[in-house]
Parts: C-alpha cells; structure tokens; sequence
C-alpha cells in the first residue's frame, strides 16, 4: 500500500472537501526555508491537500483557497500565513524539504478513511486546532 509521512496525522485530516465521495487528506510538513523578508532563515508548518487516486497520493491544492498555507514556526501560537516568503522562494524550499518517507518525526498514513468524512471547518483555511507550537525536534530554527 502507499505510504507517506505527515505530522499530529488524526481522523480530522481527512474530509471530502468536493463533495464527490472521495477524502483528501490534509498533509502537515515542516520546512526549513532560506531568508525571507526579515533577511533570517526560518521554519514554517506547510499544510497542503492531498487526493488519493490510483493507489498514489496527489496534489489538491486546488480545491480550497489558502492551500497550501505556510505558517511561521514561531514557538508559541501562530496560525497566520506568512508573507516572509515570495512564491518562488516555498517554491525551492519545498522541493528541498527532507522527502516525506524519511522524516523520522511524522506519523505513517497507509491509507484515507471510509469516504464518509465531514467537511474542514470554515472556507479558506486550515483547520485551527493546527498548532503551530509543536516541537518538531532537536535543531530546528524558530521565529
């Protein structure tokens, strides 16, 4: 089966956004990014949607509005996209970003729930019991 990582991974991170009958998942990441606006290097939650289809997970951002969200990883509580960074620069970062299957700190998802799942709260953005205070380990950079 396919697999991949995602992080704090629970049954609210799968919703039918389209209302087709089918789950996206809501995929966390964290990503270290080069300067942004403030000229220092920092760490964000990236949260962007995921369909499964033909046994393989893909992108669905397009789905909803504000997807995907970077948010500032800032130790203490923060769910406001950022502006540090321009489109290209989380263009590099995300393709630079450690690969899913290898990040020793997510949870392991082989496979979406049952089809019959609610709706993410509220348009636009992601849910908001996202934290962005978790710890993601030894040697990260904050805000």
């Amino acid at each position: 089966p396919y697999s991949l990582w995602t992080y704090n991974a629970g049954d609210e991170d799968f919703t039918d956004l389209d209302k087709d009958g089918r789950a996206e998942m809501i995929h966390t990441a964290f990503v270290d990014a080069e300067a942004g606006k403030d000229g220092r290097a920092h760490n964000y939650w990236v949260f962007h949607l995921l369909r499964f289809t033909g046994g393989k997970a893909v992108p669905a951002d397009r789905l909803r509005p504000g997807f995907p969200c970077w948010i500032l990883f800032t130790f203490k509580e923060n769910h406001r996209p950022t502006d540090q960074l321009t489109d290209q620069q989380k263009s590099k970062a995300w393709k630079a970003r450690v690969p899913d299957d290898v990040c020793p700190a997510g949870r392991r998802v082989t496979a979406p729930p049952p089809a019959s799942v609610s709706p993410s709260p509220g348009p636009g953005s992601p849910p908001s019991r996202r934290p962005a205070t978790r710890s993601a380990g030894r040697g990260t950079r904050g805000g």
